[in-house]
């Protein structure tokens, strides 16, 4: 599922509805226009990621929080990813490199 940009339904400009039009625009117009800007791009993101991730429609794929473990001075990383489909339940760990 795809996510939309930001659009604004007063106009084809997208930040209309959030920063009314005004002479007295200051810091907060170009604050809020750059917030606006960053979500369109991690919206971009989020879209692409989800494009290269394809499980079927009755299976979720969940990854816990990346885990650090330092023994005899040497530091690992690893994370948990869980797999669901009709009621079982399966997980791993996954080391990263």
């Amino acid at each position: 599922m795809a996510i939309s940009t930001m659009e604004s339904a007063k106009g084809t400009n997208k930040k209309d509805d959030a920063i009314p039009p005004s002479k007295y625009r200051g810091p907060e117009h170009t604050l809020i226009n750059a917030m606006h800007d960053k979500v369109d791009v991690m919206i971009a993101k989020i879209n692409s990621i989800d494009a290269a991730i394809t499980v079927g429609s009755s299976t979720t794929i969940a990854f816990g929080d990346m885990i650090t473990t330092t023994v005899k001075g040497k530091t690992s990383y690893s994370i948990v990813m869980t797999v669901t489909n009709g009621g079982v339940s399966k997980s791993t760990t996954l080391t990263l490199t």
